[in-house]
């Protein structure tokens, strides 16, 4: 049994064309998403012209036409135009501006060798979940089993599937945490180089660059762990909306039945990663460590200071006493008189 395809950017990028006709059409883009469509649009034919071009320009005069959705897609993909992550960032930005303009327009902008990055990331992770719903679609054909027992959290308890089989259904979320994981550190190194570089510079002493260093180092520990976090429920949005792209799009009967299963079993599959991951979270970031050892270093300034303290006071009283013939204070009532002469101090208590 071949792959279902259950995400694959061309989806996206049909699907993204499809709204922003309609919208046009039906007069209710605002003028941020018609921009959107027409960037798209323009990239597509001048990037790829010829067939892909005509493709479009047939279903702009009837966007809710599945053959004509149909010839797009297969246009696209003689065109190679599944690993074009610009087509796919365009097609992304229009479909996030239909559906929600205010925060699009409110967002930064992102670097593109980062956006290569996630790119590179959903991809990997699309082709996971392709080759995990082959497999559960194989062994589903093959065993009489009940389909919650191929999910990841319960097929490794089943009897009916053999071990070979378990074996390979219940590394799906280990798989993507360490493509998420491996981004978010990517990321994060190309965000930190130049800092990085600059301590490197700093004219201090040895043990204070290593300090900076290590406060750095823990920083982007820290950010690295967001980032995973983050991406983490990106990538569930971007996929399951890929697979509903992808569900629309697919005329065959057959195959639409099975992606109809395959899309509840990778939503559950999913989710259920997801809800692993934040409640397993946990920051990698050595800020603790750090912290520790300032306090370490503030309480043994503090001991020093009021070991020093006492001696400092005694010495300089001393010094008062012997240098300040006749000096007297008041205690309360009593009048205290300082007489000094030959090296020595003496002191007489007067009431008058």
């Amino acid at each position: 049994m071949g792959s279902i395809a259950m995400f694959d950017p061309v989806s996206l990028i049909v699907g993204a064309l499809v709204r922003g006709m309609l919208a046009g059409v039906e007069s209710v883009g605002q003028e941020v998403v018609v921009d959107g469509y027409h960037a798209l649009r323009h990239y597509l034919v001048q990037r790829y012209g010829g067939q892909v071009a005509r493709s479009v320009d047939e279903l702009a005069a009837d966007p809710r036409s599945g053959p004509l959705r149909a010839n797009v897609e297969a246009a696209l993909r003689r065109a190679g135009a599944e690993r074009d992550p610009e087509l796919v960032r365009l097609a992304r930005r229009l479909t996030d501006l239909v559906d929600n303009p205010e925060r699009v327009l409110a967002d930064a902008p992102v670097d593109p060798v980062e956006q290569l990055k996630r790119f590179s990331g959903l991809r990997a992770i699309a082709q996971m979940l392709d080759q995990h719903m082959t497999k559960v679609l194989d062994v589903r054909s093959r065993y009489s089993v009940e389909d919650t027992d191929l999910l990841t959290r319960n097929v490794d308890a089943s009897r009916v599937v053999p071990p070979a089989d378990r074996a390979g259904l219940t590394g799906l979320h280990a798989g993507i945490r360490t493509v998420i994981e491996s981004i978010a550190r990517q990321i994060e190194e190309g965000r930190y180089q130049e800092v990085e570089r600059g301590v490197g510079h700093l004219q201090i002493g040895l043990a204070e660059r290593n300090r900076a260093q290590r406060l750095i180092l823990a920083e982007k520990h820290l950010h690295i762990s967001y980032e995973s976090l983050r991406l983490t429920v990106e990538f569930l949005s971007e996929l399951n909306r890929g697979i509903l792209e992808r569900i629309e799009l697919e005329p065959g009967t057959h195959r639409l039945t099975n992606m109809m299963f395959g899309n509840a079993v990778l939503i559950y599959e999913l989710a259920d990663f997801v809800i692993g991951y934040v409640q397993g979270f946990v920051l990698n970031d050595g800020l603790a460590e750090l912290h520790r050892e300032a306090q370490d270093r503030i309480s043994s300034a503090r001991t020093a200071q009021q070991a020093l303290r006492p001696s400092w006071t005694r010495t300089r009283w001393t010094r008062w006493c012997v240098s300040t013939p006749w000096r007297a204070f008041s205690a309360g009532k009593a009048r205290w008189t300082n007489s000094s002469g030959n090296g020595r101090s003496t002191w007489a208590r007067s009431t008058t």
